[in-house]
């Protein structure tokens, strides 16, 4: 098997230079999305104020102190320009796009409301938008729903219990203390809660995340330029070895030692380039092995399936790019529904991700490596069983 190994290395060889300039352009690509991901206009949308329209009565002088309170004090205009439009007005900027919604206040509406019962205001926006206008409505809803019916009860109820209990010339007055004091905790909600930035996945911020999911990415695609030497339409040689008493499983083994080695050649040039072109990896090649050992045993399982090179590539590469892409390798998997997010960390890429997540961390999991670790056995063993497999059953065809 020695001189078998010698040849495969030979022909793997010849790959290599091929291999080398396709790794400085995928080195390139990923290191130019994922700058554009992190210096995309996120300092834009940060200091972005979306327009929305309110319409109400204009005349209104309580209605419109309470739209001067929202520009002047609340914390919504840091984010929301709130402007004040006819409901006609307002649909055609809705339409045209100059607003990302608008509020139609009824009238009487704080009348009413000042007496306990609180009009139905209809918030327009355009259909499908899960943008700043669908967080703005949760808010205004948020507000209503929880602030402004817990406040009406609250100083009603006071009134209430002051005239049932003999005491009506206080109601009026504790009812108005009451009331300025529930206005002052609406404004100053931000105050009773605290933010906290969990990262958008394992704890990680956005620039380590993005350095997970790439660098996961970047190893099923190494393996690519490889797949023309693993995947074989002719069998000739194997069948010769066999019949001179060679085992058809351990060629299928050094046939993924062989391209095992030129992928992990492969991995330590990247490697390098990546901290030449003064990228700083915040994990070193160790970390990177068993991820590699997972990508590189399924990249040969998928091609030991191939029957021709032309075929096994294409498959093999729709395979990465869509098993990545779910498993949230090139966007934040939180993004993503949940049922996606539970599917993710079952498949493959999404172990790798984990992995190097958890790894970055410090906090890696039984669960996750006794994954990766079956995984990796179970494709290089299937893959290696296949092959042995098929070199047998072509040998008998050939007799």
């Amino acid at each position: 098997m020695k001189q078998y190994f010698i040849l495969q290395w030979k022909r793997l060889a010849r790959i290599l230079p091929g291999a080398l300039l396709i790794l400085l352009i995928l080195c390139a690509g990923a290191w130019l999305a994922m700058t554009a991901l992190l210096h995309s206009d996120s300092a834009d949308l940060l200091q972005q104020k979306f327009p929305v329209a309110l319409c109400g009565t204009a005349e209104d002088s309580l209605l419109q102190l309470g739209i001067t309170a929202l520009q002047e004090l609340d914390d919504t205009r840091f984010s929301i320009e709130l402007l004040t439009m006819e409901e006609e007005q307002a649909k055609q900027a809705l339409l045209s796009g100059r607003i990302d919604a608008y509020v139609v206040i009824p009238e009487g509406f704080v009348y009413g409301a000042l007496r306990g019962n609180v009009p139905t205001m209809d918030y327009v926006t355009r259909p499908g938008n899960v943008g700043i206008a669908a967080m703005f409505q949760k808010e205004v809803t948020q507000v209503i729903g929880d602030i402004l019916l817990a406040a009406q009860q609250g100083t009603f109820g006071v009134a209430d219990a002051l005239q049932g209990n003999g005491a009506s010339e206080l109601a009026n007055e504790q009812m108005n203390q009451l009331c300025l004091e529930y206005i002052e905790l609406a404004l100053l909600r931000n105050g009773s809660y605290s933010l906290k930035n969990l990262g958008v996945g394992n704890g990680l911020e956005l620039s380590d995340y993005l350095i997970c999911g790439f660098g996961v990415f970047l190893l099923f695609l190494l393996a690519l330029p490889f797949a023309p030497a693993v995947i074989r339409s002719d069998l000739s040689l194997n069948r010769l070895l066999t019949a001179n008493g060679r085992s058809p499983w351990a060629q299928a083994l050094t046939d993924w030692l062989v391209f095992f080695l030129g992928y992990l050649l492969l991995l330590g040039c990247a490697y390098i380039a990546t901290a030449a072109i003064g990228i700083k990896l915040p994990f070193g090649l160790p970390g990177l092995l068993p991820t590699a050992l997972l990508a590189s045993a399924a990249t040969f399982f998928l091609c030991v399936l191939a029957r021709d090179a032309v075929s096994g590539i294409l498959i093999l590469f729709a395979s990465v790019i869509s098993m990545c892409f779910v498993c949230g390798c090139m966007y934040p998997i939180s993004f993503f529904p949940e049922t996606v997010q539970r599917l993710s960390v079952w498949l493959p890429a999404g172990v790798c991700r984990e992995q190097l997540s958890q790894t970055l961390n410090g906090t890696p999991t039984v669960m996750t490596s006794a994954l990766l670790a079956g995984y990796s056995l179970f494709l290089l063993c299937g893959g290696i069983l296949l092959r042995g497999k098929r070199i047998l059953r072509d040998r008998r065809a050939a007799l």
